[in-house]
């Protein structure tokens, strides 16, 4: 995404400029949230369920907190006109939340 500043920043106003309203592009733009949330929501379930991420873990707010970074890390990437790695963020946030996630070692 790095690399075209016009998509990401067509995603930026296509979402910003149908907040509100009922929009065909709203519906649209809101299909596309439901669907990466999912995806993410299932990958986090199925991780936890192979005992690779902590079993205690909701993978719905673990989804929702990994969209947040994403759109946010999107919108500074764009102000600073390309100042913010989005890569190098996404990658540090998902270290740390695999990090925070990870099952407690066994005991020796």
């Amino acid at each position: 995404m790095e690399q075209r500043v016009d998509i990401a920043s067509l995603l930026i106003r296509l979402t910003t400029e149908h907040l509100t309203g009922d929009a065909p592009a709203r519906r649209a733009i809101q299909e596309a949230y439901r669907h990466l949330l999912g995806r993410y929501e299932a990958a986090f379930a199925e991780a936890s369920a192979h005992g690779d991420l902590r079993a205690d873990l909701d993978p719905a707010d673990e989804a929702s907190a990994l969209v947040a970074h994403l759109d946010g890390i999107r919108l500074q990437w764009f102000l600073t006109d390309g100042a913010t790695s989005m890569a190098d963020s996404v990658r540090t946030d998902m270290d740390g939340t695999l990090a925070r996630l990870a099952p407690a070692a066994p005991a020796s």
